[in-house]
């Protein structure tokens, strides 16, 4: 037995594929960081890590030390990180191995805090 498609639901349908293919790409290429930039000012001590260059919406502290910057869907787009010249701890930021990664090619020593402690290693 055949049902006849509406042209305006299968357009519906396609356009929503779409959409979500391409919300599916730019996830991919977040976690991929394409977008990844790092500005480094040595004497402010800080470093700004883009992550994406979608507009940012709001921020949230971590620490005293370190701040992620978010778009209007919660997805990060930015990590701001302050007295780098004394290491910078990287747990919970989001693409930690890609932001390890850079800050040590930028010579910036990269800890973890003992959780534990609450204190660097």
């Amino acid at each position: 037995m055949r049902y006849p498609v509406r042209k305006a639901a299968l357009m519906d349908l396609i356009v929503r594929t779409d959409l979500n293919r391409k919300i599916e790409e730019v996830k991919m290429e977040l976690r991929e960081n394409k977008h990844m930039k790092l500005e480094y000012d040595k004497k402010a001590d800080a470093i700004y890590i883009y992550l994406s260059d979608v507009p940012y919406a709001h921020g949230e502290n971590l620490d005293h030390e370190r701040r992620i910057d978010f778009d209007d869907d919660g997805v990060p787009v930015g990590i701001e990180l302050h007295c780098v010249s004394k290491g910078v701890i990287t747990d919970d930021l989001p693409n930690k191995a890609e932001i390890e990664r850079a800050l040590g090619d930028e010579g910036i020593k990269v800890s973890a805090r003992n959780s534990h402690t609450n204190m660097r290693v």
